[in-house]
């Protein structure tokens, strides 16, 4: 879903965990955006745009986690191996941004650790 918004030239600035909605059915699961209101199409989207997008998702994804830390790595992998599906390139700056990325946010997580204590 994510990759198909981007694809469309559409950049959440408000892309959490929160903003997405997984819903199962009798036709297999389906997953919708809602509170699109800080959205906008910027077509085309580049490269930094949709890892700044994806970046605020792993942020949300490690304040739902709190104490439990962060994703694992393969699990970062499988979800922009889904993400990039057959291109290459963009998996492989997605992952050298991410290595970087990764780095500066040692902190945002021991934050997260303090500030949510009572989180499991």
């Amino acid at each position: 879903l994510v990759r198909a918004m981007h694809d469309a030239g559409f950049f959440h600035a408000d892309r959490t965990l929160a903003n997405l909605v997984l819903a199962g059915g009798p036709g297999g699961g389906r997953a919708y955006v809602v509170d699109l209101d800080r959205g906008r199409f910027l077509r085309p989207l580049g490269t930094t745009k949709r890892f700044r997008n994806l970046a605020r998702l792993l942020r949300s994804c490690e304040k739902w986690l709190g104490r439990a830390g962060r994703l694992a790595p393969r699990e970062e992998l499988v979800f922009l191996r889904r993400y990039c599906g057959s291109d290459g390139a963009l998996l492989r700056f997605l992952l050298g941004r991410l290595r970087r990325y990764r780095a500066a946010l040692r902190l945002r997580r021991l934050f997260y650790r303090v500030a949510a204590p009572d989180q499991a």
